[in-house]
């Protein structure tokens, strides 16, 4: 009952499987609180540490995310400028004669 908080597919069938199997009332909710409890806990703290780090991080990484942009912006200009005149006889080849 405790490591069926943990799994996925066993939470859906713990409770089911415990009763099939006549487990004592007392065992089975004494198992189910405390995996209960440890499942909110470690997946509540978990969330909170994980959005803690992140938070430490965003800065930082906003910083290079928009370093990244301005050279990647900065490419396809230099890019386009320079094949511009090549471009434009492919899509006039492109376009049906009037």
């Amino acid at each position: 009952m405790f490591f069926g908080r943990f799994i996925a597919v066993l939470r859906m069938f713990a409770a089911l499987l415990a009763g099939a199997n006549s487990m004592p009332a007392g065992r089975f909710f004494f198992f189910n609180v405390t995996g209960g409890i440890c499942w909110a806990c470690l997946f509540g703290f978990g969330a909170h540490a994980l959005g803690t780090e992140i938070f430490k991080i965003s800065k930082a990484l906003s910083l290079v995310s928009l370093g990244l942009f301005i050279v990647a912006g900065s490419v396809l200009s230099i890019v386009l400028r320079r094949y511009e005149i090549v471009l434009l006889r492919q899509a006039e080849g492109e376009l049906p004669d009037r």
